[in-house]
């Protein structure tokens, strides 16, 4: 057991019988506590509709609680829990997700346990066809979430530019599914699907807040699943960036154009240099005191937002902005100049400074939510790392100027997107 100051003891994980990892993290920081069950499945087109549909059907009842009233008056029953299923894209994973959340005390998330075994292993069947009625409303579910992307425009140019830059990865494919691909779904195919993915996908069970390994480990073999051969799933691809920019411009007659610029590293998510990488990324547009908020946004007044995201386990880094139209090859620039600035060593004391807190600052409040210390965690595990929360702060306190230029030289501008 790794104890941490920020309030959280990460266990070493739990092997059960049938290959479900059990990962436990104490604190008793919050009232309530969660179990999470991510189901692990390799991010492609073939299946990503598929899950998305599964999950929507399984969001509406079980056998012991055939729908969303039932699932609603058991909630009730255990103190006001929550309960919900959301599709979780991880580098090239694709992680269907079962979370429970309900009162801090072993009893209670024993209780959640046992729910989420309901739901995961007594769904509404009509022998082995998911029901049409329960099918039909999943899909409707996720084809309104699909069509519904474009209304958010910022992260709509966001999907786009992945979409462009990683096209022929699995990064590349929409989590969340595809409207064409949801006319051949019906509920036996989808059943059939199902009882595979239970069979073959690695499951992770995350059970987080104030409680004791000796009372939840039983319940856990409530989610039992014969004859089960998990498949390993194969790591993110990283690819160097292209030798000259990739420029794409859509039109969709909007008010403002949103940019995005995607660059490239040759840094490993899981290495000595991750650190200057993630110092990198925020000295170049983490904050409002990164290199582009004070060039575009302040001196140049051009727009309204801009700052970058590290995606680490692809290796990638988004700057994305909203200006006017006609600014795409500028903002391309403009992030090449400044990734320039910062390869050359030249970052002012309050650049650093300010850098290195709004990391920290960022990690710490992060274990003020369960929802960040379940990404926190379910990252850490995927990537097969073993660092807590103190470990990366500790990292980024004592990263170097040279470690973050030398992030910066194997960092290169790939594509850059506009949507108008």
């Amino acid at each position: 057991m790794t104890a941490l100051d920020t309030g959280v003891q990460a266990k070493a994980p739990i092997s059960i019988d049938n290959s479900v990892n059990l990962h436990i993290l104490r604190t008793d920081k919050f009232k309530t506590a969660v179990c999470c069950l991510l189901i692990r499945r390799p991010l492609n087109r073939e299946e990503s509709t598929k899950n998305a549909v599964l999950l929507g059907i399984l969001k509406q009842g079980c056998a012991k609680y055939p729908s969303i009233a039932k699932i609603n008056s058991r909630m009730e029953e255990l103190y006001g829990s929550v309960f919900d299923c959301q599709v979780v894209k991880k580098g090239e994973e694709q992680i269907l997700q079962l979370y429970f959340e309900g009162i801090s005390n072993d009893g209670n998330i024993l209780k959640g346990i046992e729910f989420i075994s309901e739901i995961l292993l007594n769904p509404l069947t009509a022998g082995e066809a998911f029901k049409p009625e329960i099918v039909g409303n999943a899909k409707n579910s996720v084809r309104n979430a699909i069509e519904g992307r474009i209304n958010n425009k910022s992260e709509y140019a966001r999907v786009k530019c992945l979409e462009y830059m990683c096209e022929g990865e699995p990064f590349a494919v929409y989590a969340d599914g595809y409207a064409d691909d949801l006319t051949d779904l019906d509920g036996k195919n989808l059943y059939k699907h199902y009882t595979d993915i239970l069979k073959t996908s690695p499951m992770e069970l995350i059970c987080a807040g104030n409680l004791d390994e000796d009372d939840i480990l039983p319940a856990i073999y409530r989610i039992y699943i014969p004859d089960r051969k998990p498949v390993s799933i194969a790591g993110a691809i990283r690819k160097p960036a292209r030798a000259e920019v990739k420029y794409i411009t859509e039109n969709l007659n909007g008010s403002q154009s949103k940019i995005c610029v995607g660059l490239r590293s040759d840094t490993p998510p899981v290495s000595g240099r991750f650190f200057g990488l993630l110092m990198m990324n925020e000295i170049l547009g983490g904050g409002p005191n990164s290199k582009l908020f004070t060039k575009v946004r302040e001196k140049e007044n051009l727009c309204y937002y801009i700052n970058s995201v590290l995606y680490r386990f692809k290796s990638i880094i988004l700057v994305q902005t909203g200006v006017a139209a006609g600014y795409l090859e500028y903002m391309a620039n403009t992030v090449r100049d400044e990734a320039e600035e910062i390869r050359r060593g030249r970052v002012t004391k309050a650049e650093w400074d300010f850098a290195v807190q709004s990391l920290i600052s960022k990690f710490r409040s992060g274990l003020d939510h369960f929802s960040s210390i379940l990404d926190f965690y379910t990252s850490q595990y995927l990537l097969n790392e073993k660092k807590s929360v103190t470990d990366i702060i500790g990292g980024v306190e004592s990263v170097t100027l040279e470690e973050t230029a030398l992030a910066a030289a194997g960092m290169k501008p790939d594509i850059a997107y506009e949507m108008r």
